[in-house]
């Protein structure tokens, strides 16, 4: 299963310009990675640098795009979500414009419409940033 440009936004509620997902893969079944080349029009950059806040919506939206690949997996609509905490971001590099993130999250938890992952994103071999994330699911819509 690997989802690309065209069709990313089946899985994720975001639209453009705040999609930050060029593809999204599983690797198991509790695995999973995406990527994101970052273009020069990229709204995160601050010169010629990715921000920060562009990390971690990118790590967001892959965990988003997990949420919606488990909801159609499951014959039903994408729900909304939300950051519910972000845990010991560590940046260690600021990617530029023209990089590829390379992300993969872990599944650690997940109870009812809440799921807890770790990140870590890399471009080429080189670490970026790793996080813990709570995201939490509307599914009352």
């Amino acid at each position: 299963m690997s989802y690309t440009t065209t069709d990313i936004e089946q899985l994720i509620p975001q639209r453009a310009p705040i999609v930050m997902l060029d593809t999204f893969s599983r690797i198991d079944e509790k695995n999973y990675a995406s990527e994101l080349t970052i273009r020069e029009d990229n709204i995160f950059c601050v010169g010629d640098k990715f921000a920060e806040v562009g990390i971690i919506e990118h790590i967001a939206q892959t965990a988003a795009a997990y949420t919606g690949y488990k909801h159609l997996v499951e014959a039903d609509s994408v729900k909304l979500g939300y950051i519910g905490d972000v845990k010991n971001c560590r940046f260690t590099v600021y990617p530029s414009k023209g990089d590829t993130l390379h992300t993969t999250i872990r599944i650690v938890s997940e109870i009812n419409d809440i799921t807890l992952i770790t990140a870590e994103t890399k471009v080429a071999d080189q670490l970026v940033a790793t996080c813990k994330m709570k995201l939490a699911t509307d599914e009352s819509k």
